[in-house]
């Protein structure tokens, strides 16, 4: 389970709770990030940035910088900075 911003993302379906904001699926150098309908919202990169994701008409992925709905907007840069960090790690286990 990582956390963004005091909200949660389970890593598997055992995981979710009732306070849960989405999932977070661990990819081999990136972190999916999905609401509770299981629906992408965004991605942590292989560099750890935290991008917003949009589906375009075409069915393709549109990834910029943004908040994320789920996650809000954060109080500082590097709060953001570290809870990325942490749970990039906590993800590569």
């Amino acid at each position: 389970m990582i956390t963004l911003n005091g909200k949660t993302f389970a890593e598997n379906p055992s995981e979710f709770g009732h306070d849960c904001a989405g999932y977070a699926r661990a990819n081999r150098l990136s972190i999916t990030l999905q609401n509770r309908s299981k629906e992408k919202i965004g991605v942590i990169n292989r560099h750890g940035c935290l991008c917003l994701a949009s589906k375009l008409a075409s069915g393709q992925w549109w990834y910029s910088y943004g908040d994320i709905k789920e996650i809000g907007e954060f109080s500082s840069y590097g709060k953001r900075e570290e809870e990325i960090r942490e749970a990039m790690k906590n993800m590569s286990r």
